[in-house]
């Protein structure tokens, strides 16, 4: 909860005079877990922060998932440079409530537009992005099999904006494609002795805007089975993000993860706090 106490602060500091300024709000997302801006569950192709190709933007994201037996929490910064490049940083940690596993990762990410816009012109923003991971605890990775504890997940990113879009209401769609032999977001690292080789995923969001500062929307991210007696299911989530202003955002989701580590039904809850400056 102290990170959240942070944001809270920050969001105090932060003038509120930013709202006025930069891209039309709310088109920074809400923090991905891994880093960056976007979902919670998977990054989209906007670059994070409010600044506009003249500018540079930065946002602080702090995160937590519970679920059935196991939590994972995120804090990160990332920086948006004239609306064409994203840096990131992230750290996972991984827990088990039943104090089986401990586990910390970080995370590098770089995300660049390649072409279009989200929300002006014929064609959407199309962007394309990498994540370097790396284990800070690598004995849980090698105890289940996995042949590697840091990789690396590459991915295309499209994203389209409705401004006059169903019923008349803001909304959003992404589409990713990953490539990536991540087993659990790389947490019980890469690959297997069996199966190392990278597979393409399927990543997708979409979003409707119920009023001028609240969304709700659902995402799905395609996950690989590479660890023989450790299957991944998809995960799912159904979320709401308010955007007080542009210093500010709040998500809640509800998650469905499936079977983590051979505990199935890994249903429960995801929270976010983002600080954009």
């Amino acid at each position: 909860m102290k990170y959240y106490l942070c944001i809270l602060i920050l969001f105090i500091l932060c003038p509120l005079s930013y709202a006025e300024n930069g891209k039309l709000l709310a088109t920074s997302g809400v923090g991905p877990v891994e880093g960056g801006s976007g979902g919670g569950l998977i990054p989209w192709a906007m670059i994070g922060g409010y600044a506009t190709q003249d500018e540079i933007g930065f946002n602080s994201t702090f995160s937590e998932a519970n679920v059935s037996d196991y939590t994972l929490s995120s804090h990160g910064v990332s920086a948006g440079f004239y609306d064409r490049v994203e840096v990131s940083i992230a750290q996972l940690r991984f827990e088990d409530k039943h104090a089986t596993y401990d586990i910390k990762q970080n995370v590098l990410g770089v995300k660049a537009r390649l072409y279009g816009d989200a929300i002006y012109g014929t064609y959407p923003k199309i962007s394309l992005g990498i994540q370097h991971k790396t284990l800070i605890n690598e004995a849980t990775a090698n105890a289940v099999g996995a042949r590697d504890s840091n990789g690396t997940d590459v991915y295309l990113s499209v994203a389209k904006i409705w401004l006059n879009g169903p019923l008349q209401r803001t909304a959003l769609f992404n589409v990713n494609l990953r490539y990536s032999k991540a087993n659990q977001l790389g947490l019980l690292g890469y690959g297997s002795a069996d199966q190392n080789n990278a597979a393409l995923l399927v990543e997708v969001a979409g979003a409707v805007f119920i009023n001028r500062r609240t969304a709700i929307g659902m995402e799905y991210r395609q996950k690989p089975d590479n660890i023989n007696g450790l299957p991944e299911d998809d995960w799912r989530d159904i979320f709401v993000a308010y955007f007080p202003n542009k210093s500010i955002s709040l998500t809640l989701a509800y998650l469905q993860l499936g079977e983590i580590a051979t505990l199935k039904d890994q249903d429960g809850y995801y929270v976010s706090l983002q600080a954009a400056f």
